[in-house]
C-alpha cells in the first residue's frame, strides 16, 4: 500500500511531467504562436467535435454524439504547394492551381475566419486514438459508422480539413504542449 510520503511510480511521474509542462493558452495566444512560428510545422491535435450524423435510421439522432480525437498532421502548408509536391514526387507536372476558398476567408497562413470563428487549416495524417461517446456514454465506432459523413476526395488529392479552434482541446507543437482554453476561463 502505498503511502502520502512514498515517491510516485515511473509512470505517475511521467504523467505529472507531461501535466505539468502544458501551457495553457486562449484561441488567439495559439493563433500568435502559430503566426510567430511562421512555417510549415508538424502538430499533434486533441479535439472534441460533434460529428455530423446522417438522420434516417441513426438510434443516435436524438442524442448528443461526440468524437474526441487525437491526429497527428502538419498545419502552416498552403495547398496548392502540398498538392504541387504530390504530384511532383509521382512524376507529374507541378501545375495543380488551387481555387478560392468555398466559404470563409484565409486570416493568415495558419486560419480562416469565417462569421466570426476560426479554423485552423490541418493536413492529417494520422489519428493516434478515437472515441465516441452518444451522451457521454462511449460507444463503438462500429455502431455509428454508417451515419458519419464520408470523406470528400479534393479535387488536389490532397487530404485536408478545418478545425474550429473551439474544438481543439490540446496541441503539442514546436516541441511544446498547449492546452486551449476560452478567452473567459
Amino acid at each position: 500500500m502505498l503511502k502520502a510520503t512514498d515517491p510516485p511510480s515511473p509512470v505517475d511521474a511521467q504523467k505529472e511531467a507531461i501535466v505539468n509542462k502544458t501551457t495553457k493558452v486562449t484561441q488567439a495566444q495559439f493563433a500568435d504562436l502559430l503566426d510567430e512560428f511562421g512555417g510549415c510545422a508538424p502538430i499533434t491535435l486533441s479535439t472534441d467535435t460533434q460529428p455530423s450524423l446522417k438522420k434516417t435510421g441513426n438510434p443516435y439522432r436524438d442524442q448528443t454524439v461526440r468524437r474526441i480525437a487525437r491526429s497527428n498532421g502538419f498545419v502552416g502548408g498552403t495547398y496548392e504547394s502540398i498538392a504541387n509536391n504530390k504530384r511532383e514526387k509521382a512524376g507529374g507536372d507541378r501545375d495543380f492551381e488551387a481555387r478560392s476558398l468555398p466559404w470563409g476567408q484565409h486570416a493568415g497562413r495558419y486560419l480562416i475566419e469565417h462569421k466570426g470563428n476560426f479554423y485552423l487549416k490541418f493536413f492529417p495524417r494520422a489519428t493516434i486514438d478515437e472515441q465516441y461517446v452518444a451522451d457521454e456514454k462511449p460507444i463503438p465506432r462500429s455502431a455509428i459508422e454508417e451515419f458519419l459523413p464520408k470523406p470528400r476526395e479534393n479535387r488536389g488529392g490532397v487530404p485536408w480539413i478545418t478545425l474550429k479552434l473551439a474544438s481543439i482541446r490540446f496541441v503539442t507543437f514546436n516541441t511544446k504542449s498547449y492546452e486551449l482554453i476560452d478567452a473567459g476561463a
